[in-house]
């Protein structure tokens, strides 16, 4: 189980987290297809979300980083006895094989994914991740937002394919039609 404790939130409000994970660090990533259950504490009761309130999840079952968006239920609380007061709780629960996530590493409330939009850039500034703290400030938007801050290096990206590469595995595709069928092709998956 991971609980994670939201402060300065009511029913109905939006939260996006960042989940950083350790990607790789999964015993068996592949093991226990049984997705990552959600769950909110409401009056000392688990409820589980359901996929209004739930509407983005980027982190693949908690086997990549990305960004999860939370609606809080009308039934939330924060006057609960089971975990302390003051907070909006959520859960995830993996009921079997907990070896099939990756370890966490942080949990950020407020998160903001960013896509990279081109303009005429180097092709190959994607072949390294954007470290972390170079995104500091917004160019345009709400004068609410009063700090930026990026605490890890970026993730996501995938440098362009050259004619070499889409070549090969367009000739891969059309050879085996993505069945591995002899073991050079285990080996290439």
């Amino acid at each position: 189980e991971l609980l994670v404790g939201l402060s300065g939130l009511s029913a109905g409000d939006e939260v996006t987290l960042l989940v950083q994970a350790s990607e790789g660090s999964a015993e068996e990533p592949t093991g226990d297809p049984t997705p990552v259950a959600w769950w909110t504490l409401c009056s000392n009761q688990w409820k589980a979300l359901d996929a209004d309130s739930l509407p983005l999840e980027r982190t693949n079952g908690l086997l990549t980083s990305g960004v999860l968006q939370f609606v809080v239920p009308v039934e939330a609380t924060t006057n609960d006895t089971l975990l302390p007061g003051g907070y909006v709780w959520l859960r995830a629960t993996k009921p079997r094989d907990v070896s099939a996530v990756c370890r966490l590493l942080a949990v950020e409330a407020n998160a903001v994914e960013v896509v990279f939009r081109d303009q005429g850039n180097d092709p190959a500034h994607l072949s390294v991740a954007l470290e972390s703290g170079k995104i500091t400030k917004v160019n345009t938007g709400p004068s609410a937002i009063k700090s930026v801050s990026q605490p890890f290096a970026s993730f996501g990206g995938r440098m362009q394919e050259d004619g070499l590469q889409l070549a090969r595995r367009a000739s891969e595709r059309l050879r085996h039609r993505g069945r591995a069928v002899t073991p050079w092709d285990y080996e290439r998956r």
